[in-house]
């Protein structure tokens, strides 16, 4: 008797099962034969002004390396960084023991290969040896004087001096170091040519970012003290690595600036852009870090399927939308809730993103 009491138990459950599945699960995803009532809008331009962020690292817009012509061994460095240095200041100097013996041998070398011309000349004069003696005694007389040129040029150059007023920023040598020719031992910023910030651009914006634009820029710390700035160069390549291009922001005369810090740009932009795609934030769910989802509406099949688009900047109406969608598209402005996707649904409220 137990038996046929479970055994009708679990027709029952059964039953019940079938039921559900022809009503479709109220509390899950909505029934497919179900065509949900949806407002839709047409993606176009929009006719509104926003503003697009960057950070960005301020510098001198002159920063010159300085290193020596030879290797050799550091003598002295005479400043730190953050010292302010006149033009024409002694900064560092190698040590000249090694520098002036290199002068020294090659000065006998071109001494003695000049002789050695001198008396062949003469000696080709008199008959006594040809003309290719002669000529190759002039190429080794040449060629020494070439490496004595050369010594007396990185003897001249033992020693680095200021090429305009500034501020040393980085020093990467002390006194007693070994350093090889060519390797910066100091970078020093031209005062009197004041700082940039660099901001790195998508090349969607590039077209509105130009020399002479104005921004707003405001320091890591202290956002609540923003300043204006002008953008005063834009690179004609684009960065292989990111693809997008650096912008340089001149900044006004303010106190206790130093390159290398942090600071946050806003550049106000207008939608004369028909590559920009904005659409309301009522349109996009399962919003993970940069990306969403949003329903795209077929008017030829009344289908709404998903798509995955990538979320740029925010304004107070729109959110931007870097890439996923294209102008004329139709998606799905409210009611996403009640779809699923592939499914076909109903029309309610029509509109177009102005312009």
């Amino acid at each position: 008797m137990a038996f046929h009491h479970k055994k009708y138990y679990i027709a029952a459950l059964l039953a019940l099962a079938l039921t559900s599945c022809k009503n479709g699960d109220e509390g899950g995803q909505p029934a497919r034969n179900v065509q949900p009532v949806v407002d839709i809008i047409t993606i176009g331009k929009i006719d509104e002004a926003f503003d697009v962020q960057a950070v960005g690292t301020i510098s001198y817009r002159e920063e010159t390396p300085l290193g020596f012509t030879t290797s050799g061994k550091i003598a002295s460095v005479k400043y730190r960084e953050g010292d302010f240095v006149k033009a024409g200041a002694l900064l560092a100097t190698l040590d000249s023991t090694n520098v002036a013996a290199d002068v020294k041998a090659a000065r006998a070398e071109y001494d003695r290969a000049n002789a050695e011309f001198t008396r062949s000349s003469t000696l080709f004069k008199q008959g006594w040896i040809t003309k290719p003696r002669v000529e190759q005694a002039q190429a080794a007389m040449l060629a020494a004087k070439a490496r004595m040129s050369q010594a007396q040029f990185a003897a001249s150059t033992s020693a680095l001096y200021a090429p305009s007023n500034g501020v040393i920023i980085s020093r990467s040598a002390d006194a007693g170091q070994v350093i090889a020719a060519g390797t910066p031992a100091l970078i020093i910023g031209r005062a009197d040519k004041g700082f940039v910030l660099k901001i790195s651009i998508i090349d969607k914006y590039l077209s509105q970012i130009v020399p002479g634009k104005k921004i707003s820029v405001a320091l890591s710390g202290a956002e609540d003290r923003p300043f204006d700035a002008v953008i005063s160069e834009v690179d004609g390549r684009a960065n292989p690595a990111t693809g997008s291009f650096f912008a340089y922001a001149q900044l006004p005369a303010i106190a206790n600036l130093k390159s290398g810090q942090i600071a946050k740009a806003k550049i106000p932009l207008y939608s004369d852009s028909e590559k920009l795609v904005a659409i309301p934030a009522s349109a996009i769910f399962g919003v993970r870090n940069n990306e969403a989802l949003v329903y795209i509406y077929d008017p030829q099949s009344h289908v709404a399927s998903i798509r995955n688009v990538q979320l740029g900047q925010l304004t107070d109406k729109w959110i931007i939308i870097e890439n996923g969608l294209k102008m004329g598209e139709k998606i799905i402005a409210s009611g996403h809730e009640k779809v699923s996707d592939g499914q076909k649904v109903r029309l309610g409220n029509q509109s177009k993103i102005a312009k």
